[in-house]
């Protein structure tokens, strides 16, 4: 094939087939070590980190103290493709971005590659679009050594066939993803604000800094200072099945893990499941509507999520707790104050120190919380419930554009 199977009707000539390195100026090249710190030069410098960011956002990028004469080919200029050399996960592996600011006094870390575009050969930002693309990554990956961590270098990536349009129709791929990537970032951007201003509200209200009226404007009652355990029917985590993943099915009774909850909800995405005759045999831990479930070890302890009205049957392994509240304690209203920053200090006031974090159940009995009355419960989860749909809405518009920016990759692109 010499033509993707969408392509703008102005152009109908034939690709040229180049590599990764026949593409740039110098080869690929590695960068330099490094420490946070800053000078009268003001330099900044390119890390891993900055890579997985939609733009290489000069204002994300740390200082260095370091004198720029002594750094002159590790100099970053607009137009500069990287790639990291590392990554816990193969899937990471040669992830690339493109620095397209103009401020000059940058240098890259070593733990990254560069590769400087040929502007005479190939639009930066039409390469670095290639580059993240299904077949491009499936190239890196085959490429890639795997150890302790995943590993890739220089001449492992310079050999990538890159397919070549004319520079006109590289320019107008470019500028059409531009405007694409240009809606996604803000998009994502409407979801961090929300997410944000949520965040601060639920540190408000759950404080007692902003307080809710009843329906004649008269205030509620004080809130009453009291231990979790004397609002719980049930507090409980399930067991690793004996066997573990290799009794896992394809169907059966859903087994919630940590990775499964969020405050958004309950992702099945990578869901497992048990046999009927191992959920019975771990009928403790079995999963009831309006459950609050909390993730009590590893690094998302302290997530949490309510459990659907119209869940169907499940169960949860060791690293997630049931919280089944008694009436007097609304168990949305119980999810959001564990989620907001009081219920957070609650959770983390016992890790600090610890190499290794956990939750046991004595902890959680014996947090202190603050609970309204009823019905002021029910009106602050009701009005916080509003604000989750707002944010679930919006993420998965976010999830759409995303979405059909990889279709259109994969039609643009050979």
């Amino acid at each position: 094939m010499n033509a993707p199977t969408l392509r703008f009707k102005e152009f109908s000539e034939s690709y040229k087939i180049n590599t990764l390195k026949g593409l740039g100026i110098d080869g690929i090249k590695n960068g330099i070590q490094n420490k946070p710190g800053k000078n009268e030069e003001e330099i900044k410098f390119i890390n891993v980190a900055n890579l997985y960011s939609p733009n290489l956002n000069l204002n994300e990028l740390e200082y260095i103290n370091l004198q720029m004469k002594n750094l002159g080919s590790y100099r970053v200029i607009k137009g500069d493709i990287f790639f990291t050399r590392s990554s816990l996960k193969l899937e990471g592996i040669a992830h690339c971005n493109v620095y397209l600011d103009d401020y000059e006094n940058i240098i890259f870390d070593d733990h990254i590659m560069r590769l400087r575009p040929n502007t005479k050969l190939v639009n930066p930002i039409y390469l670095r679009n290639y580059c993240l693309t299904g077949s491009a990554r499936k190239y890196f990956m085959s490429r890639a050594k795997t150890g302790t961590m995943t590993t890739i270098g220089q001449e492992d990536i310079s050999y990538l066939p890159i397919p070549t349009p004319s520079l006109s129709e590289q320019q107008k791929i470019a500028d059409f993803f531009t405007l694409l990537d240009q809606r996604i970032e803000k998009q994502h951007e409407k979801v961090e604000l929300l997410k944000v201003q949520k965040k601060g509200l639920m540190q408000k209200i759950l404080s007692q800094g902003l307080r809710f009226k009843d329906d004649n404007g008269q205030d509620y009652p004080e809130w009453i200072f009291k231990k979790l355990e004397d609002y719980l029917i049930h507090l409980g985590s399930g067991v690793t099945p004996r066997g573990g993943s290799s009794v896992y099915t394809d169907s059966g009774v859903i087994l919630i893990r940590s990775q499964n909850v969020y405050s958004t909800g309950l992702v099945l995405k990578d869901i497992a499941h048990i046999s009927e005759e191992i959920h019975i045999k771990m009928k403790n831990s079995e999963v009831l509507p309006s459950d609050v479930l909390l993730n009590i070890t590893g690094a998302s302890i302290g997530r949490t999520t309510l459990v659907p009205m119209d869940f169907p049957k499940a169960n949860v392994n060791q690293h997630v707790c049931i919280i089944r509240t008694k009436p007097s304690l609304n168990p949305s209203f119980l999810k959001f104050y564990l989620e907001s920053p009081v219920g957070q200090k609650l959770i983390f006031q016992d890790q600090a120190g610890q190499t290794r974090e956990a939750l046991n159940l004595a902890q959680i009995r014996a947090f202190k919380v603050y609970v309204p009355s009823l019905k002021e419960q029910k009106k602050i989860a009701l009005f916080l419930s509003v604000m989750d749909r707002k944010i679930n809405f919006e993420t998965q518009k976010l999830q759409q554009f995303q979405q059909q920016k990889q279709a259109l990759m994969q039609q643009m692109f050979i």
